[in-house]
């Protein structure tokens, strides 16, 4: 359960608006994107509505983390202005901010600006610029991103002394160019950081895919993706799926599934250790708020809720979860943290065996034992 002295980290989505069209991104159906999202963002004046009179521990040190499933976070019309906000409240006791974005929007302006938020030698945090990829191959997964912006961009912060980390997805068609990113990066005295795409691992996760597919924003289909150990080395054309075309729903559908028994066993063989509350900062209590006011324990069960279910752990979990149960419009944050609501909802059956008895899939499939999300929490080094 939440303890508000032990916040350490408050994910945030500022929007859930977005330049890109990646296709592994909640806000697309493999690059199409879906015709049901309603454009929504968080203010400055509803950060300070919702953390205003919030009652955390101000002697812990807290980050907060702009990231979201469905948004980049600069897009936002006020992320320089919640960014101040938050370095000067004197309701947390700020340690750093992180922004993770694509970098590929706005002007020079904007990135002279935010630079001089987050100043190397200030220590308070810093900017991930997500590249995967140099000029001829970033696009194949970062879609609609324009090299030269985001190279513009990248430049214009580093150049005005913003701190920045250079996060690169390996996949097959980009695996060549790591060494020479990583000797990009040190020459802008960047931070370089190469990570495998969730989804290709095996371990642990019961729905890994051994490609992804990527659509126009007509819904056509283009080519394939592969990770970064497949045979192949680069991009691929599936000729069964040629002149394939996807149109999503114009809303999320209901679908009913049932556990199989390789999910059921699963489950009950899987020890959930909860990161929002045993710790992947310090063993720190970390939540997420959603665009949409909403606050849930973590940012991976957010597409799952506001989708449509593609499976039993998605299914369970809409059927668990009342989203209104955990609104900022209507509820404190302190309240929602702390309500029953949030501990029957996902914390009251974590230790249980089974899932007849409450044990949440989606949260196994993602907090179990050596599942693929764990690479998320770790610096990993291409050639290990």
């Amino acid at each position: 359960m939440f303890e508000l002295n032990r916040i350490g980290l408050v994910h945030i989505e500022l929007t859930n608006k977005c330049n890109a069209a990646c296709p592994s991104c909640a806000r697309n159906v493999f690059g199409k994107t879906i015709p049901w999202l309603v454009p929504r963002e968080l203010y400055l004046e509803d950060i300070k509505r919702i953390f205003t009179d919030s009652s955390f521990n101000k002697s812990y040190p807290t980050r907060v983390k702009y990231c979201g499933n469905y948004g980049d976070p600069c897009v936002s019309r006020d992320i320089i202005e919640i960014v101040q906000w938050f370095k000067q409240t004197d309701k947390l006791n700020m340690r750093e901010q992180i922004i993770n974005t694509n970098g590929g929007m706005k002007n020079r302006e904007f990135w002279k600006n935010l630079a001089l938020e987050f100043k190397k030698e200030d220590n308070c945090g810093y900017v991930t610029f997500s590249i995967d990829g140099l000029e001829d191959t970033n696009h194949l997964y970062r879609k609609n991103v324009k090299w030269e912006k985001v190279w513009e961009n990248l430049n214009t912060f580093v150049e005005n002394g913003g701190n920045a980390t250079w996060e690169f997805l390996v996949f097959g068609h980009n695996k060549h160019q790591v060494e020479e990113a990583r000797k990009i990066a040190e020459s802008l005295g960047v931070h370089f950081d190469p990570k495998r795409p969730l989804g290709f691992d095996t371990s642990g996760q019961l729905n890994s895919i051994a490609s992804i597919p990527t659509y126009d924003r007509h819904g056509r289909y283009e080519y394939s993706l592969v990770s970064e150990n497949s045979e192949i080395n680069g991009v691929y054309i599936d000729e069964s799926r040629i002149g394939e075309r996807h149109t999503p729903p114009d809303k999320p559908y209901k679908r009913e599934f049932l556990a199989t028994d390789a999910e059921k066993e699963y489950a009950k063989n899987t020890t959930i250790n909860c990161k929002s509350i045993c710790g992947t900062y310090e063993k720190s209590h970390n939540f997420y708020l959603t665009s949409s006011g909403h606050i849930l324990p973590c940012c991976f069960m957010h597409g799952s809720l506001e989708s449509s279910a593609y499976n039993y752990s998605s299914h369970q979990l809409q059927n668990a979860v009342n989203l209104e149960d955990f609104n900022t419009a209507t509820k404190s944050v302190d309240e929602i943290l702390t309500s029953d609501q949030m501990f029957d909802t996902f914390f009251k059956n974590m230790n249980s065996k089974t899932l007849e008895d409450g044990k949440l899939l989606f949260c196994a499939d993602h907090c179990g034992e050596g599942v693929p999300m764990d690479l998320l929490y770790k610096e990993r080094d291409i050639n290990e």
